[in-house]
């Protein structure tokens, strides 16, 4: 299907992110219904069933998205255009609010992880939510606590380890690894 084509059978709103339909017995009534995985998906005929916010790339810009569509909001069926951005795959897991989330089968629950350089922040939660929460907070407390902490503070932040043990000073360890980055970009040879 082209834009069109697309044209001659939908409306699409850009400011609501609606759909409607323009032909057959459909005519004036939305089009596209919400699917489990939260995503909106318009029937065109057998066979023929389109994700609404790749449409609404198409009916916007003339063309397929070249990668994919990330709802900048993270809500998989707000469709205004304004909400939508053709990006890569991995620049779309960066704003996946379960990014660093993964299901332990034998815990039956949670686990958020964070790697940098090397060491690894993990802890675990009941639910996918506060384990994407968690890993959020983690995240901001390991790249703030080298510009916010002062080194006498650097020691009275800690992360919870698989066993919800308290393992790793998070302060420190920042400062480790920021510095360890310094020390790599102002190394001779290195250009940043």
């Amino acid at each position: 299907m082209n834009q069109a084509e697309l044209k001659q059978r939908v409306h699409y709103d850009p400011d609501s992110g609606l759909f409607t339909w323009l032909t057959g017995k459909r005519r004036g009534q939305q089009a596209g219904s919400l699917k489990p995985n939260g995503y909106i998906r318009i029937n065109f005929a057998r066979g023929l069933m389109l994700a609404a916010h790749r449409c609404a790339w198409l009916y916007m810009n003339g063309v397929w998205p070249s990668n994919q569509i990330d709802h900048i909001n993270r809500v998989r069926s707000d469709n205004r255009f304004c909400n939508l951005r053709d990006v890569s795959a991995s620049q779309n897991q960066l704003n996946s609010a379960a990014i660093g989330v993964s299901w332990v089968r034998r815990k039956k629950k949670w686990r958020y992880e964070l790697r940098i350089m090397g060491q690894r922040f993990r802890g675990i939660r009941a639910t996918r939510e506060e384990a994407a929460s968690a890993y959020q907070e983690l995240k901001g407390r390991l790249f703030m606590a080298n510009e916010q902490a002062s080194p006498a503070d650097r020691g009275s932040q800690s992360v919870p380890d698989l066993d919800g043990q308290s393992t790793t000073d998070v302060g420190e360890m920042a400062s480790r690894l920021f510095s360890k980055v310094s020390r790599k970009q102002n190394a001779p040879g290195v250009v940043s």
